[in-house]
């Protein structure tokens, strides 16, 4: 089973994220990180540090390297390609991962693709950030660490999910909502049928939930085409780990996200990216817990300013709180 990690100018959550699995992980038999545009610099830093490790490049990675070094607006054009192709490639089986994930306790996967065939699961979360409307309580345990569920979602057609959950017909959603037809909650409970990293997939799942050409990340395609895949194939299952073996990061974005006016993420990945490589922020101290920038505040405020590091702690705590209103805890 292989281990796929999706990864874009984030070079110190990925040391992370590979440091966690080498010291947890076993049972994988390569590790393959998926680039989309992390300058070389950086990349040469990773190869040394983990020699063993496979770096495979998206076709746009060369153009976003030289935006990203010549501190131009970065191609936001998602490389759907570049992961299609490496799970068309990979085992039938495969762990997947972003840069900002890290193992937290051991797990082996040596036995994985045994039991999931065995059982017709398609994919097994490794977290789910203590939210179970994200997953289910009432589950069936098959071993020691995996339990499948089964999905609480309240419309299996692809047509009538995407027209009462992502209709544009104005007001439809609080008309829905008066007959207890639509709620966030529904909505949110689809993505017990996915997630876009931090989970076992099988090959023809994944593949299939990426069938749709886009540009753009927008997950409600890939849960409609989960939810074609589980009326093509009834007796596929999902499950996941028994405890949460993941964990993900809240300091920095891949992408553009405007918590707060002004504040510009993009920037803060370039100063991270320079204090790791000058040797300046220490990653891999605390295993179990997010970054913490308030160890390195009079680095960042040397490269940038008081109001910066401020309006960066600012960015974080709001980044949190999108998820924290979504129900997860992730302090735990």
């Amino acid at each position: 089973m292989e281990i796929l990690i999706k990864s874009f100018n984030r070079p110190y959550y990925l040391d992370k994220c590979l440091h966690s699995v080498y010291t947890y992980a076993s049972g994988f038999s390569k590790i393959i990180v998926l680039d989309d545009g992390t300058p070389e610099k950086y990349l040469a830093k990773i190869r040394t540090k983990y020699p063993k490790i496979d770096i495979i490049q998206s076709e746009l990675a060369l153009k976003k390297q030289k935006q990203i070094e010549n501190q131009e607006k970065c191609d936001s054009a998602i490389p759907i390609d570049l992961w299609k192709n490496a799970a068309a490639n990979s085992t039938d089986y495969f762990i997947l991962l972003e840069d900002d994930m890290w193992f937290v306790q051991p797990i082996s996967f040596q036995n994985f693709s045994n039991d999931l065939k065995a059982n017709a699961i398609e994919m097994v979360k490794l977290f789910w950030l203590n939210n179970h409307i994200l997953v289910t309580k009432k589950t069936i345990s098959i071993n020691e660490n995996l339990e499948v569920y089964q999905p609480e979602i309240s419309i299996q057609s692809p047509f009538w999910y995407s027209f009462v959950f992502h209709s544009k017909i104005p007001k439809l959603k609080g008309f829905l909502g008066l007959f207890g037809v639509f709620s966030k909650e529904k909505e949110m409970k689809y993505y017990q049928l996915y997630n876009v990293a931090g989970a076992v997939f099988s090959k023809r799942y994944y593949v299939s939930l990426w069938q749709t050409n886009q540009t753009v990340v927008a997950e409600k395609n890939q849960i409609i085409n989960a939810l074609k895949f589980f009326a093509k194939y009834p007796k596929s299952k999902v499950g996941k780990t028994k405890s949460e073996v993941l964990k993900t990061g809240f300091v920095t974005s891949a992408l553009r996200k405007d918590f707060i006016s002004d504040f510009n993420i993009e920037k803060a990945n370039v100063v991270l990216n320079e204090l790791w490589l000058e040797g300046k922020f220490e990653v891999l101290s605390d295993v179990n817990s997010d970054l913490d920038i308030t160890v390195i505040k009079n680095e960042i405020i040397a490269k940038t300013d008081v109001n910066f590091y401020e309006n960066w702690l600012l960015w974080i705590h709001n980044f949190k709180q999108v998820y924290l209103n979504f129900g997860c805890n992730i302090n735990e």
